[in-house]
């Protein structure tokens, strides 16, 4: 998916986690993974249509800091990608029994699961750091149309 960030500080969009991702997305038009890009301009930076909001203040028609693009602006600004990087959890904040069930959502090693399960002794920060450690899959980091899209520049 194509979003453009138009920050008037020209800074990066900062997406801290979303389905264990950090996302930064710098100023201009770039390419994001579209379960991101679309939960990003259907929920975080919608466009409100007037009204008021929960406090009895005008919402106005404001036009949102991020907005979605084509592929034709983007190949314009230089075919910019938003960053991606593993989302850390801090094992501190978070019960052992919701980590090895993150764990499992993000498909660690099985044989792992089974110990932490079968071992209540495991530090809670061993889970974390295998979460932690996983790699960035290569459909979030580059989008899956990318190549399709540099062999049609030729």
């Amino acid at each position: 998916m194509f979003v453009q960030n138009r920050r008037a500080d020209k800074r990066d969009i900062e997406l801290r986690s979303f389905e264990g991702y950090a996302f930064s997305i710098p100023y201009g038009v770039s390419w994001i993974w579209d379960k991101a890009g679309e939960y990003l301009t259907k929920e975080v930076f919608k466009i409100n249509k007037g009204g008021q909001d929960k406090y009895g203040l005008d919402n106005g028609h404001g036009v949102p800091d991020l907005l979605v693009s084509t592929e034709t602006a983007w190949k314009k600004e230089g075919k910019k990608l938003a960053q991606v990087n593993r989302f850390h959890i801090s094992a501190e904040l978070i019960p052992r029994e919701a980590l090895i069930k993150t764990a499992q959502e993000r498909k660690v090693e099985s044989g792992l699961i089974l110990n932490w399960l079968a071992d209540k002794q495991i530090d809670r920060n061993e889970i974390a750091d295998a979460i932690n450690s996983l790699p960035i899959p290569e459909e979030v980091r580059y989008p899956a149309a990318l190549n399709e899209s540099d062999d049609s520049d030729e």
